[in-house]
């Protein structure tokens, strides 16, 4: 076995390491987007009612039977989710590919700098998730369309759901911080990148 070879394999292992970790990240980014657009619908049908037009076009996706009716399984789900994770995985690679080349991000500075600065990035979504659960939260309140006692447990469940959101958008960007630093060691030009 040569040297070039056993230099590679470090390589691969950790780009397979990396990339896994975004995958995970993905599932809780996925974890983050899945509760906010639900609280947005949630606000949307207190304000506008049930009909959602605009939701035709997912029945092509639905497993519908001769009757017209979907039936959808834990198996449908998760296959779903595993597949929405997928999709957000590629979006959030595409879109961190594009900065790069775009040179958007910090590429020069020291590491404790980077981090921090890949923190305040999580700012931005926090405060834009705040602002979903907070308006549809009113939406919901001021649409009046439950019992006062439904709408003290709805918004109960809206509060979990925030929370639910927080903590997954957190921990994306943790885990996504780790899977940057594993990539960043194995990339053209990283003063680690032979190891």
């Amino acid at each position: 076995m040569d040297t070039s070879s056993q230099s590679m394999f470090p390589r691969i292992v950790l780009y397979l390491v990396g990339y896994g970790l975004r995958y995970l990240a993905a599932g809780f980014l996925t974890g983050a987007v899945l509760p906010t657009f639900g609280v947005l619908m949630v606000g949307y049908i207190s304000v506008w009612g049930p009909e959602m037009p605009f939701l035709g076009v997912l029945s092509l996706l639905l497993p519908i039977d001769a009757q017209g009716n979907a039936e959808i399984d834990g198996d449908d789900i998760m296959r779903a989710f595993a597949l929405l994770t997928l999709i957000v995985a590629a979006l959030a690679e595409a879109v961190k590919a594009i900065q790069r080349l775009l040179q958007l991000s910090a590429s020069s500075g020291h590491e404790a700098g980077m981090k921090s600065s890949r923190l305040r990035s999580l700012r931005v979504p926090l405060i834009l998730i705040t602002i979903v659960f907070a308006t549809s939260a009113l939406a919901f309140v001021i649409g009046g369309a439950a019992q006062v006692a439904s709408r003290f447990a709805m918004l109960g469940i809206i509060a979990f759901m925030y929370v639910i959101a927080m903590g997954s958008l957190t921990l994306y960007k943790v885990i996504d911080m780790m899977a940057e630093g594993i990539l960043a060691l194995v990339r053209p030009g990283s003063e680690v990148a032979s190891i």
